[in-house]
């Protein structure tokens, strides 16, 4: 027998996109401010809320790739918790579950690792009375499901979805196949470092080419900075300026392997690392366009 409940994408989408959609609609609205009226500058806002725009967008389109196929499954008289930050498998022979629907202390104190909404939660928490837990909520309607804890060696996982109460029944009938040991959460695979360590590669590689591409044509002085009315108002020595995308390409992609480091079987937080390499790239070629114009007057 084998029976379970799991979250598809679309489903984490339409948790998460209420939340960014928010931000990003008064982003959006400044954008199209921008068009309305003349007296904002045309150009360096514009370019500024478009990029920020595009980041919102990418993050409500890449943040549920985390969560997807999360879920549980029991088969052969074993229970696998995804959290979507990692798995853990339990022995129904040998687990101790119980219902905590609004025990004190089983409820969800902070978050560690994962996501959070008005119906979804899914990843690792700390409950009130202080136990790390691998949490997987979902709630379909306004209703929501009684809660179980699954606790064996240590490790606690608590579940509340459509199907736990014929999985708490299939628990307490006992195992079908064999029983074994609880098996804990194995040792993640560093997906995510070898992806943040590509993604930081491309990132500061391409820095440092635009660098190079430009830097023969650039002043010797060039502009850094840049006023609300589009005019440079702060300039460098083009010599140690050229090393300002490089740097920061590097400085993401540092960001990106202590993120990967922290959650190596997750490669969703590393994910975000593409938008921002790739809006951090954008600034920098704006830069070394306004100023080979400005070089051209």
């Amino acid at each position: 027998m084998t029976f379970g409940f799991h979250i598809s994408y679309w489903t984490v989408f339409r948790e998460v996109a209420p939340y960014l959609a928010i931000p990003a609609g008064i982003v959006l609205l400044l954008l199209i401010g921008t068009w309305v009226t003349r007296r904002l500058p045309q150009n360096a806002i514009r370019y500024l809320l478009l990029g920020v725009f595009a980041l919102f967008a990418a993050f409500a389109f890449i943040l549920p790739f985390g969560q997807a196929g999360a879920g549980w499954t029991y088969e052969s008289g074993r229970v696998q918790v995804n959290t979507g930050y990692g798995s853990v498998t339990f022995a129904a022979g040998r687990v101790d579950a119980r219902w905590v629907t609004r025990r004190p202390g089983y409820q969800l104190a902070s978050r560690t690792d994962g996501t959070s909404t008005g119906h979804l939660n899914a990843g690792r928490f700390i409950l009130d009375n202080g136990r790390p837990a691998n949490v997987f909520e979902y709630r379909a309607g306004q209703t929501p499901y009684p809660v179980l804890a699954l606790s064996s060696n240590r490790t606690l996982a608590l579940l509340s979805s459509p199907g736990v109460t014929r999985l708490m029944a299939a628990i307490h009938a006992g195992p079908l196949a064999g029983g074994g040991a609880h098996t804990p959460e194995g040792a993640p695979a560093p997906t995510a470092v070898w992806m943040a360590v590509a993604i930081g590669v491309l990132g500061f590689g391409a820095q440092a080419a635009m660098a190079a591409h430009y830097r023969p044509r650039l002043p010797t002085a060039m502009a850094v900075h840049f006023g609300l009315s589009g005019t440079p108002d702060q300039t460098a020595r083009t010599s140690r300026a050229v090393y300002m995308g490089p740097s920061i390409g590097l400085g993401v992609a540092v960001v990106g392997l202590v993120v990967a480091l922290g959650a190596p079987a997750n490669w969703v937080g590393v994910l975000f690392n593409i938008p921002i390499q790739a809006f951090m790239l954008l600034a920098m070629y704006w830069l070394y366009r306004m100023n080979l114009k400005i070089a051209a007057r």
